[in-house]
């Protein structure tokens, strides 16, 4: 069967230039004019080649100086690490299915004294509470953490332990490639298949001393390999190579802010210090030395309620300097709306405002926050937390520094980390929440210890049965629910007549 011949038409000028013109319209995200002065980006690591130090040294100088800064940097901190940090619970188990207590009790004791203030870093000089705020901070404020992983004897009762690198010493200007055919690019050695496997350092601002001549390091001398070192940062694009600081977004509106603050202040202190003048008629050849000293002395002393006598001649003049501005409340509210955002936090949370909120906003803005602290806090257990402790545990089984075999370090893999919980403002309402979310069968007593409390419900109830027999030693009765119930349905009674 002989195919059919498509007949291709040219379309006459007419359509054609409608076709542009449609073209254009639905594309005017595009268009090029005076008025169109939109920014344009092509490339993230091209953009953080040629900006990263410029944007890292302001957003230093934010946190340092910032208020705003100061409070989102210390929100992170806090809800992300918490005040004791991130519980490790080892889920290794038996032939039978249940949790095997003692091995997984001695790694998480081995884990926690490894923790202790002074002993999981070379310089000893925080805990791993501490460190891990670090890190976060480190993230937030520079957009990268470096650090190298370190075994040995020599270092620590572990013999593993973390040097932390400034950051600075992996540069974004060093590019090349090796004699195998690898790619450096940003300091970042990567094969065939675009895997990082090294990473070149300079070691110029290793030493404090270094750091005061604000130098930019170019020439990195130290190669090290990827699986000896632990580089974090977000990341926001395919491809991209280093990391860029979390408030990068929130810098430009702050920066109006603070300007616009400082220029305020000063309005408002000249305000306050010159408030009136005095004037003298001007006579036609302008005003001469005896024309000033003819109107005589001014008494400039003011006192409340006070009266004088005016020269001849001298009017005096009230000058307003209508300060502070009356919108300026409205232009801070809006530049920090537009901050908060960049900082993907809630305005009360950043500004300290509740002037104007409401129990319902604020619980919004509390779900909010929260969703991003627990993105957060799963980016940083996936991303160093299990990192961290697989190389630890292995060096220590290999070691013998805790006595349990080492072909089973897959077994002791299994593990569950524990962030802090975000309780509710409500707790008598969260309370009944979580009973119907168990009764009805959606959530388990240890997803809702572990997401309202942060703690782990197996070391719960092994602690409450310990108290128990504790007490039941000592016979002490506490009281049963079905009292409280009674004593708070009395007191509820009470209350009702005493309020008719």
């Amino acid at each position: 069967m002989a195919r059919k011949r498509i007949q291709q038409t040219v379309p006459k000028e007419k359509e054609v230039i409608k076709y542009k013109n449609q073209n254009i319209r639905s594309l005017n995200a595009a268009r090029q004019g005076r008025l169109d002065d939109l920014d344009e980006t092509y490339s993230i690591n091209l953009d953080l080649t040629s900006s990263i130090y410029t944007i890292r040294n302001r957003s230093r100088a934010l946190a340092q100086n910032d208020p705003h800064i100061t409070k989102a940097l210390q929100l992170w901190r806090n809800n992300i690490i918490g005040n004791t940090g991130i519980d490790l619970h080892v889920q290794s188990t038996k032939q039978n299915g249940r949790l095997d207590d003692n091995p997984n009790k001695m790694i998480e004791l081995a884990w926690k004294d490894w923790g202790k203030y002074g002993i999981s870093t070379t310089d000893g000089c925080m805990s791993f509470v501490e460190l891990n705020k670090l890190i976060i901070e480190s993230v937030a404020r520079d957009g990268e953490f470096f650090a190298i992983k370190k075994f040995g004897s020599q270092f620590g009762p572990a013999g593993f332990q973390l040097d932390l690198i400034p950051i600075e010493c992996l540069s974004h200007a060093y590019n090349g490639y090796t004699s195998n055919g690898n790619v450096i690019f940003q300091s970042v050695e990567f094969d065939r298949n675009l895997r990082p496997v090294a990473y070149w350092l300079s070691s110029q601002l290793k030493n404090p001393m270094a750091t005061l001549s604000n130098a930019i390091p170019t020439a990195p001398s130290i190669r090290i390999p990827a699986d000896q070192c632990y580089h974090l940062f977000e990341r926001h694009y395919v491809g991209q190579v280093r990391g860029f600081p979390w408030i990068v977004s929130a810098i430009l509106a702050l920066h109006h802010l603070n300007a616009y603050r400082i220029s305020e202040l000063e309005m408002a202190r000249v305000a306050s210090l010159k408030q009136l003048y005095f004037t003298i008629p001007v006579g036609e050849g302008g005003i001469s030395q005896e024309d000033i000293d003819a109107i005589g002395q001014i008494n400039t002393n003011l006192t409340p309620g006070g009266a004088d006598i005016l020269p001849m001649g001298a009017t005096p003049t009230v000058v307003d300097f209508n300060s502070p501005n009356s919108n300026m409340p409205d232009f801070i509210k809006a530049q920090l709306k537009a901050a908060a955002s960049g900082l993907c936090m809630s305005y009360s949370a950043i500004a300290n405002d509740l002037e104007s909120i409401n129990f319902s906003s604020a619980k919004y803005s509390f779900l909010e926050d929260q969703t991003m602290f627990k993105n957060k806090q799963q980016w940083f257990i996936d991303n160093f937390l299990d990192r961290v402790y697989r190389d630890w545990l292995k060096y220590q089984l290999d070691t013998n520094r805790i006595p349990l075999p080492a072909n089973k370090y897959s077994k002791y893999c299994s593990v569950k980390w524990t962030p802090r919980g975000f309780a509710s403002v409500n707790l008598v309402e969260t309370a009944k929440s979580a009973i119907m979310l168990y009764q009805l069968g959606i959530a388990s007593l240890s997803q809702l210890s572990a997401e309202l409390l942060g703690v782990d419900f197996d070391e719960t109830i092994k602690s409450i049965a310990e108290e128990n027999e504790k007490m039941e030693t000592l016979g002490i009765k506490l009281p049963v629910m079905a009292d409280i119930l009674k004593l708070e349905a009395l007191t509820q009674q009470q209350e009702n007549q005493q309020n008719k």
